[in-house]
């Protein structure tokens, strides 16, 4: 071999030799890259579960404050209704006024039957839903008697 063929191939080993470091020196830092990647990734995924968790608990607890304990708004826009009712019309406040005025003379009859003695309600049914429901009867007749007499006064 020429000192020429010699130093030729002298040259192809350390550029084959110089080539494998390059290639070995870009993987490793090709790993140490995707390492580093990987670590910040799942750093990432683990702040977003804790985020999640916290978020979480935050709804929950939205939930239990809703769920109870607040203030009853719709009962008392119910009750603000009814009482502007009752102050503006009054056939309403006439049939509310007559409407209590029968419960407390039911619950008078009542009380005086149990004082007596006599609880099957000779003077008329003393127990509660029966008085409730004879007045909403009274009422239904006296509101198809108005009625009528729309019908008969057109």
């Amino acid at each position: 071999m020429t000192p020429l063929q010699h130093t030729i191939e002298n040259l192809k080993h350390r550029v084959q030799s110089t080539e494998h470091q390059a290639e070995r020196t870009a993987v490793t830092h090709a790993t140490k890259a995707l390492a580093k990647q990987q670590a910040a990734t799942a750093a990432m995924v683990a702040q977003h579960q804790k985020d999640l968790g916290q978020l979480q608990q935050d709804l929950a607890d939205v939930h239990r404050r809703s769920s109870g304990g607040h203030f009853p708004w719709a009962w008392l826009i119910l009750a603000g209704g009814a009482y502007a009712l009752y102050r503006s019309n009054p056939a309403v406040r006439e049939q509310v006024q007559d409407l209590l005025g029968r419960v407390k003379n039911a619950g008078e009859d009542a009380m005086t039957a149990v004082k007596e003695g006599d609880t099957s309600g000779a003077q008329g049914e003393a127990r509660p839903l029966a008085v409730v429901e004879q007045v909403a009867a009274e009422l239904e007749e006296k509101s198809r008697r108005g009625d009528a007499a729309e019908e008969q006064g057109r």
